[in-house]
């Protein structure tokens, strides 16, 4: 039987863009939903640009350091911002502050308003002077693209033309984080204000269904207990969102949690399931239900084929819920 263990390192094609300098990302925030809005950055930027380290003073200033010397030096050594900015602040002095002290050393095109529930037009001050981006999937696209363009080796390469299909890839994940911490942050708003909630909390409900505006349809994924994967059916909006050809075929992985053994093995999302115990499988449904009888017969591990850019291979999972 095929072995796996060729593939058990994880291909950096796979998960992100790996060619270009190391680059420092500052990640400047004030206030809850901003501060969770550049949290969910902080995990997600690398996973897509690998050369990136995104940095933000709560998250990377260690306990017992000299907490503004710390700060001081980091901030000489930063090579781009983000600025995550929401309608309450706008004007806070930590975001001036740190804008300010990048500014000195960068140049305006690498310092980029994120706007998390603003318009370009409800900037300002000295924020003004920056070119801002709206927190949705064309301006988190734009995002990237800057980032990467600032940090890419000077010639036009493979993981140029790739960035596309990496950010289609990971988007979505980020973009649940941002929809639910910015309805959270309207709920919790309105209610010092006495106003009627019904609005935010449906949004609160859609963001954690992950049935939001103008995202990908999951109301046929189905969650593979405790391999950490998320499969759906090819369909044409899976063909369109994962760029499938029309010869694809199997079942489409369209999340995997990062702690579980299908990442382990590499597997990603937008790889295809098209065997399990070398029975063709083409909905989520049956390679739960051959999961299900390999468990009864007393396997413990079950071979998959996986076809993804690396092509075709074999893959034993363990299925043992009790491992």
């Amino acid at each position: 039987m095929p072995d796996d263990a060729s593939n058990s390192s994880i291909p950096a094609e796979k998960i992100g863009i790996t060619e270009g300098v190391h680059m420092k990302v500052l990640l400047s925030w004030s206030g809850d939903n901003s501060h969770t809005c550049a949290q969910a950055m902080h995990e997600w930027l690398p996973l897509v640009l690998q050369s990136i380290e995104p940095w933000m003073s709560s998250a990377d200033i260690l306990p017992g350091s000299r907490w503004a010397s710390e700060l001081n030096a980091q901030l000489d050594t930063i090579d781009f911002g983000i600025i995550f900015l929401t309608k309450t602040n706008l004007t806070a002095p930590w975001i001036l502050f740190e804008a300010g002290a990048v500014s000195k050393s960068l140049s305006t095109g690498r310092i980029i308003p994120y706007l998390i529930d603003l318009k370009p037009g409800e900037l300002l001050g000295p924020l003004n002077q920056f070119q801002a981006l709206t927190a949705d999937q064309d301006g988190t696209h734009k995002l990237v693209k800057a980032i990467y363009a600032a940090a890419k080796v000077n010639k036009r390469t493979t993981a140029e033309i790739e960035i596309d299909k990496v950010f289609e890839m990971w988007w979505p994940s980020l973009q649940s984080k941002l929809t639910l911490s910015t309805a959270k942050s309207n709920i919790h708003e309105n209610n010092k204000g006495g106003a009627s909630t019904s609005d935010d909390e449906d949004l609160v409900a859609a963001a954690k269904s992950g049935k939001k505006d103008k995202g990908p349809d999951k109301s046929g994924d189905k969650m593979v207990d405790p391999l950490g994967l998320t499969l759906a059916k090819i369909s044409p909006a899976m063909r369109e969102r994962f760029k499938l050809d029309d010869e694809a075929r199997g079942v489409v992985v369209t999340e995997v949690a990062d702690d579980d053994v299908a990442f382990e093995k590499g597997i990603y999302p937008g790889d295809l399931i098209v065997e399990v115990s070398q029975d063709k499988v083409a909905s989520p449904d049956r390679v739960i239900a051959k999961i299900d009888a390999a468990r009864k017969d007393g396997n413990k591990r079950v071979l998959f084929l996986i076809e993804g850019q690396t092509g075709l291979r074999f893959v034993a999972l363990s299925i043992d819920k009790d491992k």
